[in-house]
C-alpha cells in the first residue's frame, strides 16, 4: 500500500479487504484494482467512477463526501483488515451494510476483541491503538501508508 500511495501519480486501491490480499511464501500482494483511482499532485482526482463503490464493511465514512484525496480511505480499510486478522471476523460482521455505514459515520467502532485467539495472535495494547488510529474518524489524523508500514 505504501508503494502505491507513494507513486506519482498516486494510486488508491479503493476496495481494500482481506479477499483482495493474496499471500504466497509470506509475501502479501494486492489484487483487484477494478475500483482503483489515480491522483497526481498537480491535478484533481482522476477516475472513471462517479458513484461511491466498494465493500461497506471496509469503507471509510468520508467516502460519502467524495474527498479528493482518497488515500486515507485505503488506510481506514487497512484498519478493518487488521481487525479482521485478529478477530477472524470483519468489523460489525453481524450488521447490515447500512447499519455498518451509520456506525462508522457516527465514529462508532467495534469493541476490542478479548478472546484468547486474539491474544495469541498478538493483539496487545499497542496493536489495538494502532488499529484505532487507522480508522480514526478524522481522516487527517490517520496514519499514512508509509507511517503504517514502519
Amino acid at each position: 500500500l505504501g508503494y502505491f500511495h507513494g507513486m506519482q501519480p498516486t494510486i488508491v486501491h479503493g476496495d481494500l479487504k482481506g479477499a483482495n490480499i493474496l499471500v504466497s511464501s509470506g509475501r502479501a500482494c494486492l489484487v483487484d484494482f477494478g475500483l482503483a483511482t489515480t491522483r497526481d499532485s498537480q491535478t484533481q482526482l482522476q477516475t472513471n467512477i462517479i458513484s461511491v463503490a466498494g465493500t461497506p464493511s471496509f469503507m471509510a465514512p468520508e467516502l460519502l463526501e467524495a474527498p479528493l484525496d482518497r488515500r486515507p480511505c485505503d488506510i481506514f480499510a487497512f484498519g478493518c483488515i487488521c481487525y479482521e486478522m485478529y478477530d477472524g471476523l470483519r468489523p460489525f460482521w453481524d450488521l447490515s451494510p447500512q447499519t455498518v455505514d451509520t456506525n462508522f459515520m457516527k465514529g462508532n467502532h467495534p469493541s476490542r476483541p478479548t478472546n484468547n485467539v486474539c491474544l495469541q495472535r498478538g493483539l496487545d495494547d499497542d496493536m489495538w491503538d494502532f488499529i484505532q488510529n487507522l480508522w480514526h474518524h478524522d481522516r487527517k489524523l490517520r496514519a499514512t501508508a508509509s507511517q503504517a508500514s514502519l
